[in-house]
């Protein structure tokens, strides 16, 4: 079993290559800086799920 944190997208660090994008995230008080590189479409203000500091999938308002 794996356990996925939320948090929003604060600011985004581009690249060249989209595969080391990264972000700051804000899990609710706690900054962290987490890679985008299974996100490409991600933005600021985005609500993502993070794994070993990995944003693995978007989160939206209705998610079932």
């Amino acid at each position: 079993m794996c356990l996925a944190t939320p948090g929003v997208i604060r600011t985004i660090e581009e690249t060249a290559d989209p595969l080391f994008r990264m972000a700051e995230v804000d899990f609710g008080g706690v900054h962290q800086q987490v890679s985008l590189a299974c996100l490409p479409e991600a933005m600021v203000g985005d609500r993502v799920l993070v794994h070993v500091g990995i944003a693995l999938s978007l989160v939206t308002e209705h998610a079932p």
